[in-house]
Order: C-alpha cells, then sequence, then structure tokens
C-alpha cells in the first residue's frame, strides 16, 4: 500500500521528502558515529606524535619538490640526530618553519675543501645533492658547538642556511622527517 500523497506540496519537495526518507533508512548511524570518533582519536593521537610542514621553496629540491609536504617525528630527541637527517626548525629571521638537512651535530669537526665537505676528516657522501662544486666556498674547519647544529639545503644554489645565519639551536628543532609526502606521486 502507497503513502498518500500530500496535494498541498510542490514537486520538488515531494521528490526531497522521499529523497530525505531513503538517505535516513540506508545510514546506519550507529556505525557512522562510531567511525567518526574513531577518526577523530586517531587524528588527535597522530597530531601528538607527528607534525605536518609544508614546503613553499626549493630549497631542499631535489629531494622535496617546492610546495612538497612531509610529516616530521615530533618527539625525537636531539641526541638521536645525525648528520644526513632532515629535520625542521624555528629561526627567528621567519615565522614559518625552515627545513634543512644536518650537515654536522654536536661535536662534529666540520671543513669543506674543494667545494666538499668533510666531518670528522671524512669526506661525507651527498647523492642527493646535484652539485655543490661552485656554492660551496672552502674553509678551514671548526667544531660544531654543543647543543647546535650545521645545515644546509640539497638545493645549495638556492638555499638560506648555516652558510648565512651559522648554526641552529637544537632547542629549535620541530622535528625530523619521516615520510615526504612528495614521494608518493612520484
Amino acid at each position: 500500500m502507497t503513502e498518500p500523497k500530500d496535494t498541498n506540496l510542490s514537486y520538488w519537495e515531494i521528490v526531497f521528502k522521499d529523497m530525505h526518507k531513503e538517505i535516513y533508512a540506508n545510514i546506519k548511524w550507529e556505525k557512522t558515529i562510531t567511525k567518526a570518533v574513531v577518526i577523530g582519536l586517531l587524528f588527535v593521537l597522530l597530531s601528538q606524535f607527528v607534525r605536518i610542514v609544508f614546503i613553499p621553496t626549493t630549497s631542499m629540491s631535489p629531494t622535496i619538490p617546492r610546495y612538497g609536504v612531509v610529516l616530521l617525528d615530533a618527539h625525537v630527541e636531539v641526541s638521536e640526530i645525525e648528520t644526513g637527517d632532515v629535520i625542521a626548525f624555528h629561526h627567528d629571521t621567519s615565522t614559518l618553519p625552515y627545513i634543512k638537512r644536518v650537515i654536522a651535530t654536536p661535536g662534529d669537526t666540520l671543513e669543506v675543501y674543494e667545494g666538499h665537505i668533510k666531518v670528522n676528516g671524512s669526506l661525507i657522501d651527498e647523492p642527493y645533492v646535484k652539485d655543490t662544486s661552485h656554492f660551496m666556498i672552502d674553509f678551514e674547519p671548526f667544531v660544531v658547538p654543543e647543543g647546535k647544529f650545521y645545515v644546509l639545503g640539497d638545493n645549495r644554489a638556492n638555499s638560506y642556511d648555516s652558510r648565512s645565519y651559522g648554526y641552529i639551536e637544537a632547542s629549535s628543532m620541530i622535528g625530523k622527517m619521516k615520510w615526504n609526502v612528495a614521494n608518493i606521486f612520484r
């Protein structure tokens, strides 16, 4: 038996009324609410351990392209950071976070000779850098002070980094790159 139609309703009111009934009849409210709660909890928990950083420049290209997005481990200890790690940090020259590669950690001896970087007397392999020879000025060995890092962008020709502003404070670190979201699309 069909439901009597209300003759005072317009055509569209009848159509939307029928659609509304069908939509609500097919929704399992318990499952929807459960899913929403689980997604909300995951978001809250994930935001406690992971930070998302947007990269508006080419200073880390080709590793991280312009407008790239990276996920950071926000709970990494300073003592866990090693040469070659990519970290994000705050610097007083910008309100946005910077992201650079750690070249030398506290206590390391750093030297640039003929455009090549030596850390603790050993040449470091930098396959992520296309050409460093004419972007690095040679300098005598020096020791990175405790509580500080020496960082460089992978795109040495277009990076504002420790060559310009010196060491970064370990306390300014936001986190260590765990996942380069740009790699999903490559």
